[in-house]
């Protein structure tokens, strides 16, 4: 019961705060902060905000792999709901989430993923989301990366499933390197179809830059490869 009363205090929070959090960064942006660094800064605070109240504590190893010059694009095991605050919390930079395009129709929050600089995709619609992967592969640079659940959507089991070519695809045509991270501890947080929230601890490890590949040949095997070094990131704890 107790779980369940915190989980709709977190959604309380999350949907009140969103509001709050929307003018705060409209004040911002009056005294000349820069759009991209208000949003940033203002989600980083909101993200903690949940964790902290969520009794959720995060640990985080490999951000010396982040301090990298030049487009590059974060790739991510997703275990549940939680992972979205726990990575704009946990990372040290100012990266766009590939969203699926449902969320961007939700009142306010759709206006804060738009002005975050979030991408859409439309997961139902396989050529729309083969354009929308391409337009966004001549818009990664050093200060806008991607960061991508290349399994497209959470585990149900907890175990990493496949890794989809498209959106590897993204970092391949752009040169972008990539940059893999693992998240474990996060699946228990909170089980899909409940309110109910447990508090947990989470461990974040991001791994070495990989160089993406540039032979065809190699665009079926590369996907594989880079979910081994994401399943090695998460054993390491």
């Amino acid at each position: 019961m107790k779980k369940t009363i915190l989980g709709l205090l977190i959604y309380f929070f999350v949907f009140s705060t969103i509001l709050l959090g929307s003018i705060l960064i409209l004040f911002l942006i009056l005294f000349r902060v820069p759009r991209q660094k208000a949003f940033a800064a203002v989600s980083r605070s909101w993200a903690k905000a949940i964790l902290r109240l969520s009794g959720i504590k995060v640990s985080v190893k490999g951000l010396e792999n982040l301090d990298l010059k030049g487009p590059k694009v974060l790739i991510c095991n997703h275990q549940g709901n939680f992972d979205i605050p726990i990575l704009i919390a946990a990372l040290p930079v100012n990266f766009r989430f590939l969203v699926k395009k449902e969320l961007f129709s939700i009142p306010v929050f759709g206006w804060v993923l738009r002005s975050r600089g979030d991408v859409p995709i439309d997961r139902r619609n396989a050529a729309r989301a083969s354009q929308t992967l391409k337009a966004l592969s001549k818009n990664i640079s050093d200060e806008a990366p991607i960061l991508i659940f290349p399994e497209g959507t959470r585990t149900l089991d907890g175990k990493v499933q496949e890794f989809k070519r498209g959106s590897i695809i993204v970092a391949m045509e752009c040169g972008a390197k990539i940059i893999p991270i693992g998240i474990s501890g996060s699946f228990g947080i909170q089980k899909k179809g409940s309110i109910a929230v447990n508090p947990s601890s989470v461990s974040v490890n991001i791994g070495e830059p990989v160089e993406p590949v540039h032979d065809d040949a190699d665009i079926f095997k590369f996907p594989r490869e880079l979910r081994e070094k994401v399943i090695s990131l998460i054993g390491n704890y």
